[in-house]
């Protein structure tokens, strides 16, 4: 009011005032309306006329659909005569009168007009075109839209051109490390053919020695390509046995003592004595074994030493190390160990032999017994190459592989007539409490030690039932409950939520819409928490 008054003091001294202001209000650059209480036009300027085309309908009214209508703001217009301004979003105004008949977006800001005591009388309505802007504003969004796309699509593309780069590699190599073997027994075998050298001699035991030598090197390349093959399809058995893990050293030593003979690799095992067994398929863990030490043996010098240990990892794991002096590898190549089709370099493939499909199987063939591998190394001073193992490992199938995720560990013999139940803790000792819980209740379970394990044998095993903690590293169980109901596959799976948090309302009830229950972890034995299922879970006579 103190402005108003004011501005009319100014205006007093003004010979003309009412003449400049229907001149400000005429000629203003920007186009304006002004409405009463009830809607109706009562005046507009020569800038409106200029932006619509023309002069409004004598019978132009703020709540009809008359030139842009904002009759679907009620509520706004209600708050500008309460004597709010109020900005409304772009309106599409498309009325052939418009200058060129285009379309065009309209912004509204409505104001209110105070008398002399303040009242609000009247609304004021100023129009701008911010047709351009939009499209401005779109165009640029489409620009940004087509640059992620197009660096997408070359992302895309050279992760293509790297991969057959890869592919082509491998294949030369594989065909020379295929091709060595078979043109020594073809070459051999038919000297001893040809007669060329006399049965029984010397030679000619040399040249047998050499055929069955290469004949073995060409039978490990196929079935290290046959078992890359089948480990990543899912098709590989697993037979877990008990085993004496230091006997299955020793046999592995002897198997590569002929391949060592030469190189005169002095080999050093070492085994904990509470490790005197096992449960684990002892083929598998052979070959892993023999990877690493043919390995180490291969680039260790003449003369060099290697090093075998097992030794016990927590109390439901071991470790299997091998430890050699040789080359080592520098910090830039250690991340492309253990991938399908890549090689350090070319040029050491050549000097060293092999095709670089050794480490990716071992690698899988590890993490689908429900281990994992890993590597220490510098470069001059040798390598420490691991895989950590369960002592206990289950029988079972690995179920495939899903593309660009480690491959799946091995997974239980689920008994067909049994319920499945998966738990996701990352607590051993919780899982172990509620797999024999669910045992006692007929059910058959696996356990997960991570979100992301969980969500992968969700997909995998299909569960009747998941067991769900909250409290875990990385993906919290919320976020995995969120996960699992926006998959239409697994929305309608019970998730039982056994947790030791301490739940909030809102928790609590965003809980009591997506899981079937909420048990408390925490000071339970067998026997209370085989009551809290049986509440949750049918008995199963299985």
């Amino acid at each position: 009011m103190d402005e108003a008054l004011s501005i009319a003091q100014k205006l007093a001294h003004i010979a003309d005032p009412t003449a400049l202001l229907e001149s400000l209000f005429v000629y203003a650059p920007v186009p304006f309306s002004v409405f009463d209480v009830h809607g109706r036009c009562l005046v507009f300027n020569r800038a409106f006329i200029g932006m619509f085309g023309g002069s409004p309908p004598t019978d132009y009214n703020l709540y009809r659909d008359h030139v842009v209508s904002v009759a679907g703001h009620r509520d706004s217009i209600r708050r500008v005569f309460e004597g709010e301004t109020i900005a409304l979003p772009p309106i599409w105004h498309d009325s052939g009168k418009l200058e060129q008949a285009r379309r065009a977006a309209i912004e509204i800001t409505m104001f209110p007009l105070r008398d002399t005591h303040s009242a609000v009388r009247h609304v004021a309505i100023c129009y701008k075109d911010v047709t351009a802007e939009l499209s401005l504003r779109d165009s640029i969004a489409e620009r940004e839209r087509t640059h992620l796309e197009l660096a997408h699509l070359e992302a895309q593309s050279r992760q293509m051109q790297e991969a057959t780069r890869l592919k082509s590699e491998f294949l030369a190599n594989m065909s020379h490390e295929l091709r060595t073997p078979l043109n020594a027994v073809l070459g051999f075998a038919e000297l001893i053919a040809e007669g060329i050298v006399a049965p029984g001699s010397a030679q000619h035991k040399e040249f047998v020695g050499h055929i069955l030598a290469s004949g073995r090197q060409l039978l490990r390349l196929i079935n290290d390509v046959l078992d890359l093959t089948k480990v990543e399809a899912g098709r590989m058995n697993f037979f877990a046995e008990r085993v004496d893990p230091e006997r299955l050293v020793q046999e592995v030593c002897s198997v590569l003592k002929a391949a060592n003979r030469q190189r005169n690799v002095q080999i050093a095992t070492h085994c904990d004595a509470e490790l005197n067994e096992i449960v684990i398929d002892p083929a598998r863990f052979k070959q892993v074994l023999f990877n690493y030490l043919s390995n180490a043996i291969k680039f260790s010098g003449p003369g060099g030493h290697v090093d075998v240990r097992i030794r016990a990892e927590g109390d439901d794991a071991f470790r299997l190390e091998v430890t050699d002096d040789g080359i080592g590898i520098s910090a830039e190549h250690r991340p492309r160990l253990f991938i399908e089709f890549q090689q350090l370099d070319p040029g050491s493939a050549k000097r060293h032999g092999g095709t670089g499909l050794g480490l990716a199987l071992t690698k899988r063939l590890v993490e689908a017994l429900g281990g994992k591998v890993g590597v220490e190394s510098q470069l001059g001073r040798g390598s420490t190459f691991y895989a950590v193992l369960p002592r206990r490992a289950q029988l079972g199938v690995p179920g495939p592989r899903p593309r660009n995720l480690t491959p799946t560990p091995l997974r239980s013999v689920l008994a067909e007539s049994a319920p499945r139940v998966l738990i996701i803790d990352d607590d051993v000792a919780s899982r172990r409490l509620m797999e024999a819980a669910l045992k006692q209740l007929g059910y058959e379970s696996i356990g997960a030690d991570s979100a992301e394990l969980g969500l992968r044998l969700v997909e995998q095993m299909k569960p009747e039932y998941i067991v769900l903690d909250l409290m875990l590293p990385g993906i919290d169980g919320f976020q995995i409950l969120a996960k699992l109901r926006a998959d239409p596959s697994q929305r309608e799976t019970p998730v039982i939520v056994w947790t030791m948090k301490d739940l909030s309302s809102d928790e609590s009830e965003s809980l009591a819409s997506c899981a079937q229950a909420v048990l408390t972890k925490g000071g339970n034995d067998r026997s209370s928490l085989v009551a809290q299922l049986s509440t949750v879970l049918p008995k199963h006579a299985g």
